[in-house]
């Protein structure tokens, strides 16, 4: 494309793509379509406003936005409604321009967005004054359901500001993630002395999210990094920063490897404030740091298993933490410190009832499956 796509008004727009290109419409091949923009123009791919829009087997390619923005593949204002199904959105970039930017991949500001069964490769958000936001898909209050998706080196950047949610940013709305994979998604900072920022959610980030789920999702080698000095700037939650009033839930999910040992990250998951409920969750060898980290709000640990984590299995800074029929062993650090803990099973001994501190004879690592 020579300019953007243009899809404002449409009230109903259907984009399919993978036909032959003869007949009407012909028949669907395996043939990747794509949408990319011309190599001399810095531009994004596709721009509505008050639109319905739905894209089916289309992939977006190579938005550039040279001066910052929002939304270098994708970006949909004034509540539109957007389905994306059996897409590929890969390497849009948001580089260095002096402006903010939010969603590298894709950015959606009020109205709704469903996502199935896609692809978010290679987005990028890098900015070194100003907020980055998203570097696969910046959604603000909006509704959002993803599901069977997968999200893979995507990335925000900053120096001296904001970097949230290297996969995914979520701000107000209500939003459901399920059967997704993340992996080595980074939300990162310089680190250094002179006012820098912090990294946060290298997977997912949520803010003011009301409800808040997600779902049977496995996150892999996400990581919040540093290129200065790790002394300077913050970098926490590799897998989510839950904040502000988001409330919601996270069951059946895998959280494995995420972070790196250097990185002075605290916690794959870590809660700043609202209600959150794990259940059924496994966090596991995140290197250098913690398998959960509260500082604020209500957090509710059910059947979960904090296992071999560079620090604690589970650290309370602040907010109230109440934990049953779980597992905190073999942390660096210690297993459970300042929750209150019930029917429980850690390395040190725990106040409460029906706890113990015997090995839970794991038969499997990283996975931690008990003998049976």
């Amino acid at each position: 494309f020579y300019d953007p796509l243009p899809l404002s008004g449409y009230p109903g727009i259907v984009i399919r793509g993978g036909y032959a290109g003869t007949g009407a419409p012909g028949a669907r091949t395996n043939a990747e379509t794509v949408f990319t923009r011309m190599t001399d123009r810095n531009i994004r791919v596709v721009y509505a406003a008050r639109s319905t829009v739905t894209l089916d087997r289309v992939t977006i390619r190579n938005g550039y936005l040279s001066t910052g923005g929002n939304g270098a593949g994708l970006c949909f204002v004034s509540n539109s409604a957007v389905v994306l199904t059996n897409c590929v959105v890969t390497n849009c970039y948001a580089p260095d321009g002096g402006g903010a930017s939010d969603g590298g991949g894709l950015y959606i500001t009020g109205g709704r967005l469903d996502v199935y069964n896609s692809l978010f490769v290679g987005n990028y958000c890098n900015i070194r004054f100003a907020p980055a936001h998203g570097g696969g898909i910046a959604a603000l209050g909006c509704d959002v359901t993803v599901s069977g998706s997968i999200f893979r080196k995507n990335r925000t950047w900053t120096r001296h500001s904001q970097s949230y949610g290297g996969a995914l940013y979520l701000y107000g709305g209500r939003s459901s993630v399920s059967n997704c994979l993340f992996e080595s998604n980074w939300s990162d900072n310089d680190g250094n002395s002179d006012g820098p920022g912090p990294g946060r959610g290298a997977a997912i980030y949520a803010e003011n999210v009301k409800p808040f789920t997600v779902d049977d999702c496995t996150f892999w080698t996400n990581r919040t990094r540093w290129f200065q000095s790790p002394t300077y700037g913050e970098r926490n939650g590799t897998v989510l920063y839950s904040t502000g009033s988001t409330t919601g839930t996270v069951d059946h999910c895998i959280m494995v490897d995420n972070g790196g040992a250097a990185d002075s990250c605290k916690g794959a998951v870590y809660v700043a404030g609202g209600r959150l409920r794990m259940a059924n969750v496994l966090a596991a060898r995140t290197p250098g740091s913690y398998g959960c980290y509260v500082t604020a709000g209500t957090t509710t640990l059910d059947n979960c298993t904090l296992a071999y984590n560079g620090n604690w299995g589970l650290w309370v800074a602040g907010g109230v933490v109440n934990v049953k029929d779980s597992i905190a062993w073999g942390n660096t650090g210690g297993g459970m410190s300042g929750a209150s803990a019930n029917y429980s099973c850690s390395q040190e001994f725990l106040s409460g009832t029906g706890n113990v501190s015997t090995a839970p004879l794991f038969v499997d690592t990283p996975y931690c499956h008990l003998q049976s």
